[in-house]
Order: C-alpha cells, then structure tokens, then sequence
C-alpha cells in the first residue's frame, strides 16, 4: 500500500517498512514461484483448499481484491488491521468472507478468531497502485492510459516478488501463477488519516487504482486452533515480509 505492500498479511493483507530476516529454516533461500512450496492435497486434515476459477461466494478473486483494499483503506492509523495485534470475524468478515491482513513489511503475529467455515482471503503479497500517486513525477507517458500505467507499475513490482511460503499447521501450500490476480482500474476512497502512516498519496476523496499480487483461499478448517505462516520478499525495496495468524476456528 505505499503503493502498498502487505502480506498478510492484512493483511491482509497485507499489505503497509522494516526489514527482517527469517530464522526459520522452512523459509531460507530464494526460490522462483514455481519451484515454491510443494501442493498440498485439496483437504488434508480438514482443510479445504478454494480452487474454484471463477471466484468465490459469488465475486471473481479480482473483484475480492477489490474489496479487501476498499476495506483495509477505510479504517485509520489506529484501526487499521495491519497494526492490530489481534483480529476477530467481526472486524475482518466482509460478505461471508474473512479478509486476513499482514504488514507491511517486516514480522508480524496476528490473532484471528473465525465462527463457522467461512473463507479466508489470504493476500501473500500485494500491492496497490494509485493515481495520482505520492510521487508526482510518475505519470502516464504520452499516449497512455491512467489504467495502463497503473498496471504497469504495479506489475512490475509484483514480477519481483520471490521465496513465498504458506505454511498451514505445518503443510506447505503451493503459491503459482495461478494464485496471482491483477485487477482493472477501480475506485476506492481512502482514509484521509491513512496519509500519515500507509499512503502519502491519500485525499480521502475516491481515487483511481488497480492492484497485483497473491494470494490463497482457505475454508473448513477443523474446529481448534491451527497455524497459518505467510513469507515473501522484493529484495529491490528491501520488503521481507512474513506473518504467523494464529486460528481459532469455532
């Protein structure tokens, strides 16, 4: 979100900078996405991985996208889930939907409580591009479309993400290609307070932009607590991120 990342955050997410390393050794090394965590089955101890190609509860993933950032920007500094320690479905459930948000960068513990098997949009790493943008000097070429440029950009962040892990109660997810959803231009107003903590560019007044990045979808969990560790990284920007949500599913 700064033109933002997060991961899930949340992140959620999640993106929305401070580096920091991973000690787990589950997570060392650089590794292209498709040679990335090995697929898990689709249920393994109650788990329902969401493989369904044309979204979700009704909306595309593109259009879930859409809401989740329309939903992380609209609270302020000292609400918004990407600096909350702990989540619950009623902050974080949107339509039948339970968005989880990361950080922006660096480490991360999050807390979630879920009632029911309602999904979980999961944001591995992304990014939101908007226009204008704080960086007044980046603007469309002669010619260009405000969508293109904006595509443009944020594809050419997200084209730099690698090591992206998820690991739920010790079971890698396989991230791909496929986990990645780039959005046309929509718009979304922004909490005008956000300008001081996630995105200098701000109005509080509806803006254009377009988003990129992965994510996962997970749904009837077993009832319990379960694990779920998120890690990506752009080392260009100096982004490492990685999130453990701690689930408790009722």
């Amino acid at each position: 979100m700064k033109k933002i990342s997060l991961f899930p955050i949340l992140i959620i997410v999640v993106t929305m900078m401070m580096v920091t390393a991973c000690q787990d050794t589950d997570l060392d090394g650089i590794v292209p996405v498709s040679e990335s965590a090995k697929s898990l089955p689709d249920k393994t101890n109650g788990l329902d991985l969401i493989h369904e190609q044309n979204g979700l509860n009704g909306k595309t993933y593109q259009e879930w996208t859409k809401e989740w950032w329309r939903y992380v920007m609209s609270f302020d500094c000292a609400h918004n889930p990407l600096n909350l320690t702990s989540l619950s479905t009623q902050a974080s459930q949107y339509r039948n939907i339970v968005f989880l948000v990361g950080t922006e960068s660096g480490m991360a513990t999050r807390n979630i409580e879920v009632f029911g098997n309602t999904p979980l949009f999961v944001p591995v790493i992304n990014v939101l591009k908007d226009y204008p943008g704080a960086y007044l000097h980046e603007v469309p070429q002669p010619g260009q479309s405000i969508e293109k440029f904006l595509k443009t950009q944020a594809a050419n962040y997200i084209n730099q993400a690698t090591n992206m892990k998820a690991l739920l109660d010790g079971h890698s997810i396989k991230i791909s290609n496929e986990n990645r959803f780039a959005t046309d231009q929509f718009y979304f107003k922004g909490n005008k307070d956000l300008k001081n903590c996630v995105d200098a560019s701000l109005t509080g007044q509806p803006q254009v932009a377009v988003s990129d990045g992965y994510w996962i979808t997970i749904q009837n969990l077993s009832p319990g607590k379960h694990t779920l560790r998120i890690h990506a990284e752009i080392l260009s920007t100096g982004i490492v991120t990685d999130v453990i949500y701690n689930l408790t599913i009722h």
